[in-house]
């Protein structure tokens, strides 16, 4: 991607959607900060530098300014691997919570609140320090599985600087710290609580 395009699209209406998508699937995420971050025509931060408020017609500077169709998987892939929400289950009943973390690239924070059939969930992150910081807040009723980002320095082996577990009324807060590839199991039921 980086000697045929230099991590510009090269994509038409159809691919965009599911190109940073398809990238963070499959272990080139770091591509995907980089064509998500891209400020050069053809990008989408090169309209963004052209102040757009709207997805135009082509990466250019063509005269139709309104195509969702080639924003679409911009969304998607925040959600899905930047924040790192996908729902497991029908209504988000069960959800994954693994952000991809880069140490260098991409947002050094990121934050997302999701209102769901059983109440509202959260997830925020911070990179700082060589450290990762991850908070989830899941609702009542709802299972979650929760993948902590790799760290951004080696330590020799797997850790978790901190983990806390906090209930406020109808709500469970998981807050984590660096791992490598750790995942938590968490549920919230009605009566009692499992970890």
């Amino acid at each position: 991607l980086e000697n045929r395009t230099g991590y510009h699209l090269g994509t038409g209406a159809v691919t965009t959607k599911y190109l940073l998508n398809v990238l963070s699937e499959n272990g080139l995420h770091n591509a995907a900060l980089r064509v998500a971050t891209q400020e050069s025509a053809p990008s989408w931060g090169f309209w963004h530098t052209q102040n757009a408020t709207t997805c135009w017609e082509s990466w250019g500077t063509g005269d139709s300014h309104n195509h969702i169709f080639l924003c679409g998987g911009v969304s998607e892939w925040v959600w899905a691997h930047l924040v790192g929400i996908t729902p497991l289950s029908r209504g988000f009943g069960h959800v994954l919570v693994h952000p991809k973390v880069d140490c260098k690239l991409g947002p050094s924070d990121a934050q997302a609140s999701l209102r769901t059939p059983h109440g509202t969930l959260r997830v925020n992150w911070q990179r700082a320090s060589g450290k990762t910081a991850l908070n989830v807040t899941l609702p009542l009723g709802t299972t979650g599985t929760v993948v902590l980002p790799k760290p951004c320095s080696s330590s020799g082996g797997e850790r978790v600087d901190d983990f806390t577990l906090s209930e406020s009324g109808q709500l469970v807060s998981i807050g984590l710290a660096s791992a490598r590839g750790t995942a938590k199991q968490c549920r919230r039921r009605s009566r009692g609580k499992s970890w």
